[in-house]
C-alpha cells in the first residue's frame, strides 16, 4: 500500500510552520487512526500498524 502525502500550514501567534502528513488506505471505511510521533521520531514508525491496519494518518512537520 502506497500513502498519499502531503503537507498543509499551521500558524498561531508564533508563526507558520508546515505539518507534513501520510494518508494511508480507503476513505470510505468509517474508522481512522490518528497517529502522532514524538519529538524524537518520525511518521515512518507508523507504517507496520498503517499496512496491517489499512487506514491511519501520520504527522510530520516538514
Amino acid at each position: 500500500m502506497r500513502p498519499n502525502a502531503g503537507s498543509f500550514p499551521y500558524t498561531d501567534e508564533n508563526g507558520t510552520v508546515w505539518l507534513a502528513f501520510m494518508d494511508f488506505g480507503d476513505r470510505s471505511r468509517d474508522r481512522v487512526v490518528l497517529c502522532v510521533h514524538g519529538l524524537t521520531r518520525n511518521g515512518r514508525d507508523f507504517d507496520r500498524l498503517a499496512s496491517r491496519h489499512g487506514q491511519g494518518l501520520q504527522g510530520d512537520r516538514s
